[in-house]
């Protein structure tokens, strides 16, 4: 959007709102800086570039301006509303995928005073904005999900049923959910690098975002109000979403889980040291190309080789900083969302599973250390039931996998515990460079 500004065109511009308590922080720093904040790329040889972003013209927080934030919401003005919620934040069960009216995120949070929930806001405020008969918009979502804008529209249409079934009617009728596919790895900003651009640039930015140089965005052409001529800024514009949305799921976000519970169990902190380890670096092309590749239908219409080489080049990049626990976070929603398609796919074909499958027995091994103490503790709201499952799988060799609410039926294969046991095993009594080495079949 920044982007678009700087083409000359101005009738555009973002009106951000933050929900969890950790906003309050990000809206103090809004206030301060006038709504400015500084964006550095951190470059492959550890230098970074540096660029101020104008484009948020407003900035609301959620606890203190509901009201103001539901009329926002209703305006004619406002034609799009994009989502940033993670992978759990759509309140849709992971075993089942079907929307769940009790999850945590949609209680109402003592200390915030409303729930942590995008949802409650967005229905209100389509609610106003059908009693006052103003069109519709588009909600835009921009999370790791295969199918991201489907299942806003079912989050979404779900709760709005809840509310007045008429209401939901009619988002269904003038309420636009186009898929995405956003990538770009942007990691939380530490301190290290805020100390860094204070003595660089000579000023303090509280807002301050560090990013990779990769950046590729591809939207499917479907808005119901109009939308920026994000064309012109390098966005793909596109009929089918899916295809791109599955080969960044599957290779860089699956690629993700491999190296950040591989590499805890290594004991590194940042993604790049852990992916210039050589053998995890062999480990995750290997699951690159003979686990995720095979499952993508058109792997030559999105650039899956290309793609496959510039994950491990961009895993590697040491000015990013990125740490494991960041992508270690929320496991029990990332693993099943990013994982289990591909474990899936490989046993209806016949395939390997064997790299996909030591990332489930190296999660349990981080969840069994953050049992004992001995390990980084969990970032993970199913935290008390996956420590409890891996107390129990150590006692007794079982539990981990038969827990339904997270695996589904696919802890019930046969195959899978086989070779779920097998490597797991592998990684208690041989350890974890060994047992990968003899996965990828290395002489090193």
């Amino acid at each position: 959007m920044d982007d678009i500004l700087a083409a000359g065109d101005l009738s555009w511009g973002i009106c951000g709102i933050g929900i969890l308590a950790a906003d309050r922080q990000i809206h103090k720093g809004m206030l301060e800086q006038e709504r400015l904040f500084t964006i550095a790329t951190a470059q492959g040889d550890d230098t970074h570039d540096f660029h101020v972003v104008g484009s948020i013209s407003e900035y609301l927080f959620a606890p203190d301006s509901r009201d103001a934030i539901i009329e926002r919401l209703a305006s004619p003005g406002v034609r799009i509303v994009s989502l940033t919620v993670t992978e759990g934040g759509y309140c849709v069960d992971v075993a089942t995928g079907k929307f769940d009216p009790s999850h945590s995120s949609l209680i109402v949070d003592t200390e915030l005073g409303i729930a942590p929930s995008f949802l409650p806001l967005l229905v209100e405020g389509l609610a106003l904005r059908r009693s006052r008969g103003v069109e519709g918009l588009t909600v835009l979502s921009c999370d790791n999900l295969t199918g991201n804008g489907r299942i806003a529209c079912e989050s979404v249409l779900s709760y709005a049923t809840l509310q007045d079934v008429s209401l939901a009617d009619w988002i269904s009728r003038n309420v636009g959910f186009p898929n995405t596919m956003v990538d770009g790895i942007t990691p939380r900003t530490s301190r290290e690098e805020y100390n860094r651009f204070s003595d660089v640039a000579g000023i303090v930015d509280s807002l301050l975002v560090v990013t990779e140089p990769f950046t590729r965005w591809v939207i499917a052409d479907d808005f119901k109000n109009g939308r920026p001529d994000w064309e012109k800024c390098g966005v793909e514009m596109v009929d089918d979403v899916e295809p791109f949305e599955i080969m960044k799921i599957r290779m860089l976000n699956a690629a993700h889980q491999l190296l950040s519970h591989v590499g805890t169990l290594c004991r590194y902190t940042y993604v790049d040291e852990a992916m210039n380890d050589p053998v995890i670096r062999v480990f995750v092309d290997h699951y690159l190309a003979e686990e995720a590749l095979p499952t993508l239908e058109h792997p030559e219409l999105v650039g899956a080789d290309m793609f496959r080489a510039s994950v491990i080049d961009r895993f590697g990049n040491t000015a990013l900083r990125d740490t494991l626990a960041r992508n270690r976070a929320q496991g029990s929603d990332r693993i099943p969302t990013f994982l289990f398609p591909v474990i899936q796919h490989q046993l209806s074909t016949g395939g390997s599973i064997k790299f996909a499958i030591a990332t489930l027995a190296a999660w349990s091994l981080c969840c069994e250390g953050a049992a004992e103490g001995s390990g980084p503790p969990l970032d993970d709201l199913r935290e008390r039931r996956l420590i409890a499952n891996a107390i129990e799988q150590k006692s007794t060799g079982r539990g981990f996998l038969e827990d339904q609410t997270i695996f589904g039926d696919l802890g019930k294969d046969p195959y899978v515990h086989e070779t779920y046991g097998n490597i797991l095993d592998s990684l208690r009594s041989e350890g974890i460079h060994a047992t990968l080495k003899r996965l990828c079949a290395l002489e090193l």
